[in-house]
């Protein structure tokens, strides 16, 4: 199945803290000012990491193993489902994050000019080239797994929204 040109929400799922496994609670995701990449703490650092990867080769390598086992070694991610089933596994909280800003582009002409080893990964930017882009995001184009939109820019408190459990419909984060 093709991916899709467009993308109005990715989501994800977290847990708060508990069995002595890492969480966050959404008061915490707000503390923190929104979800970042372990490696990446700003736009800037996300065009140079997609840039030294894809230029390098290791771009594809780094998403495989960030999608294998989550290890912040290969932390230049934020792993989201494209579509709300796909993120939300019996998890606490569900967060949608707006990525409509983000449109398909080809790594020719708008990813780093010596990309190497990427034909397996779609590209999503939001400007005209990727070093133009306030939003950077990959889809690794893998069979038999469930497509994931990873996110390398850090997200803003006000491009996420908190799924009310009661109502079922999602709500602004901040002020709740």
């Amino acid at each position: 199945m093709p991916l899709p040109d467009t993308l109005q929400y990715s989501y994800r799922g977290e847990d708060s803290a508990k069995g002595g496994k890492p969480g966050r609670t959404p008061d915490q995701l707000i503390t923190a000012g929104g979800f970042r990449p372990w490696k990446i703490d700003s736009v800037a650092a996300a065009q140079s990491a997609l840039k030294t990867l894809a230029e390098n080769g290791t771009l594809e390598e780094q998403v495989q193993a960030w999608c294998m086992s989550k290890d912040r070694d290969n932390g230049y991610f934020i792993s989201t489902g494209i579509s709300r089933d796909a993120a939300y596994d019996n998890y606490e909280f569900l967060y949608r994050i707006d990525v409509s800003s983000m449109t398909a582009r080809t790594w020719a002409n708008a990813g780093p000019p010596g990309a190497r080893k990427v034909d397996k990964l779609q590209l999503y930017i939001d400007g005209p080239s990727y070093d133009q882009s306030n939003h950077i995001a990959l889809i690794w184009k893998s069979m038999g797994r469930t497509e994931e939109l990873l996110i390398m820019t850090p997200v803003l408190l006000s491009e996420t929204s908190l799924l009310n459990k009661g109502s079922g419909s999602f709500g602004p984060l901040v002020g709740r």
